[in-house]
């Protein structure tokens, strides 16, 4: 019989390194974008070029010709038009650029946030040499940024580096920055436990029972809380979109990188309708559990503020998230000192 321990200790088997980031080269549908420069006038667009002949714009692309070792084109994004980031709904990149047959560089894109301003090496996205092909061509590089530590706040900043040589010609079409195309759609569920936004508090809640329930949703969390939790000392204006935040950092790394599957589906299958993860403040306590509703069981988590501060994180929010995932990813009971044991290996990743 196949042991419940060697099962989760599958995840070992990492279908993504930390640090790799996805690309697909020309998918078949583009990326429409949250964002999107695509150079349809006659100017920049406010975009600053240095280390390069005056660029061209004309019939959509920009068009230039490198003159130094430290090419780039950047730009400061208008505030009305910066991307959030912190709630999974733009984790994708995508760039259409034509480099010469002959390229020798990776091309490169940094990116700065309202959280990490301007342009450091640690915010730097590589389309690597390998990947581009050689044919002189124009190309649609997708990128999945979700796994990226830095991709949060808004975004603010990109600047794109066609190599470090001087009298390569390059064009670029267009950046974009949205979610995948005919991406997933998670349904939020209100059930007794986890009820709509504006239901009462159930009666058995530590805090605020009987109270509104306030709500706010990323793309595949629903965080739940009412006026009695936010009157505790730990809360902050920011915990109920930074939960959001971490907890969507957390699925990045153990769906991307762990390769376990997502706890969206009705316990023991793999389809249907995606679900929205509910995660409560208002029952006491740190814990995990599973909401059966309307002949569907999903895994719940409860975390009150104590454990929900923000930046930095606690270690609680991705522990008690690994026990969710538990539950969607084993067929069969699982003895508590290996449960806890590999909830701390993950949420030490």
């Amino acid at each position: 019989m196949k042991s419940p321990i060697i099962a989760l200790c599958l995840s070992l088997l990492l279908p993504l390194a930390a640090g790799d980031l996805p690309i697909v080269v020309d998918p078949a549908t583009p990326l429409t974008g949250a964002y999107a420069v695509e150079w349809n006038g006659s100017t920049l667009e406010s975009w600053t070029a240095t280390g390069m002949t005056t660029p061209t714009v004309s019939g959509g692309i920009l068009s230039s010709t490198t003159n130094n070792a430290d090419p780039q084109i950047s730009r400061t994004i208008p505030q009305a038009s910066r991307p959030d980031l912190d709630l999974g709904f733009n984790d994708y990149l995508e760039l259409r650029m034509r480099v010469p047959a002959s390229y020798v560089d990776d091309i490169q894109i940094y990116y700065g946030t309202t959280a990490t301003t301007g342009f450091s090496g640690d915010r730097l996205i590589s389309i690597p040499n390998a990947t581009i092909p050689k044919d002189g061509a124009f190309h649609t590089y997708r990128i999945d940024v979700g796994p990226e530590p830095w991709w949060r706040a808004t975004l603010r900043d990109l600047r794109i580096d066609p190599g470090n040589l001087s009298g390569v010609p390059f064009a670029v079409d267009y950046l974009r920055v949205g979610d995948e195309p005919n991406p997933t759609v998670y349904q939020p569920r209100a059930t007794i436990k986890c009820p709509a936004a504006g239901g009462a508090t159930p009666p058995e809640a530590f805090f605020g029972p009987g109270q509104a329930v306030l709500s706010m949703e990323s793309k595949r969390f629903r965080f739940l809380w009412n006026s009695n939790v936010a009157a505790q000392p730990e809360w902050t204006a920011n915990m109920a979109r930074g939960t959001l935040r971490n907890l969507e950092e957390a699925w990045q790394v153990y769906v991307k990188i762990l390769g376990y599957r997502e706890p969206c589906f009705n316990v023991g299958t793999t389809s249907g309708t995606a679900y929205k993860l509910n995660v409560t403040s208002y029952y006491s306590g740190f814990w995990a559990g599973l909401d059966d509703h309307g002949g569907t069981s999903l895994a719940q988590l409860n975390i009150t503020t104590g454990g929900l501060q923000v930046d930095p994180p606690t270690w609680v929010v991705p522990h008690e998230l690994m026990h969710c995932f538990q539950f969607h990813n084993t067929s069969g009971h699982v003895n508590g000192e290996w449960y806890e044991t590999h909830a701390n290996y993950a949420r030490e990743r």
